[in-house]
């Protein structure tokens, strides 16, 4: 398939690309243009040329990812919350972790309560510490803001679904950006030492 798009600028000059596109880009643009991400062809390909000039990406996910249903989420066990137990509570100081440890049903609530900074996340099999959450199969399947109804999924070769987003208020959860490390902040910013997601992890 021949595509066509044309760019008008704030001149009267105009700009024609012809593509050649396969059955699965021609997807991925039905898609993208089914999600609202642009009014047509031609609006699409000008927001492809704008984010790449100004290197100001969007922040969607790729398209339908996110709302892709999987029959086998129906069997699911749905427990109300009136009927769970409390296990226990933690409120953590700026700067600092908490490890524990969780069962296959138990649900982890996390949640903001002052400031605006963001919070680091990490998970490991307890049966084997060398699995553990991998954004980028994450990324792949579910986008760069996973949400309700996806899954933080393991590292190849084992790739399993390791926990489910039962719900989601922040709506911003990010699997793009690394945490923060001694190690950039030194190379970066030039600081010899500062409180950093890497280390608060380790010590956690």
């Amino acid at each position: 398939m021949n595509t066509t798009a044309s760019t008008t600028p704030a001149t009267s000059t105009t700009s024609r690309i012809a593509l050649s596109l396969t059955a699965q880009q021609q997807e991925t643009i039905a898609r993208s243009l089914a999600s609202g991400e642009a009014r047509d062809l031609a609006g699409l390909a000008a927001r492809a040329v704008r984010e790449t000039v100004e290197g100001d990406f969007s922040r969607l996910p790729m398209p339908a990812t996110s709302r892709r249903e999987r029959a086998w989420r129906d069997h699911l066990p749905k427990r109300p919350g009136a009927e769970r137990e409390l296990l226990d509570e933690l409120v953590l100081e700026p700067g600092t972790g908490r490890a524990i440890e969780m069962a296959a049903g138990e649900v982890l609530r996390l949640e903001q309560i002052e400031g605006s900074q963001c919070l680091d996340f990490n998970c490991f099999s307890m049966a084997d510490y060398r699995e553990a959450f991998h954004t980028g199969r994450t990324r792949t399947l579910h986008g760069i803001n996973p949400t309700t109804g996806d899954f933080l999924w393991s590292a190849p070769p084992r790739e399993r679904a390791m926990m489910f987003i039962l719900a989601d208020s922040v709506g911003c959860n990010d699997v793009l950006f690394p945490r923060c490390s001694a190690n950039m902040y030194e190379s970066v910013y030039g600081f010899t030492r500062h409180t950093n997601c890497a280390d608060i992890q380790a010590e956690a």
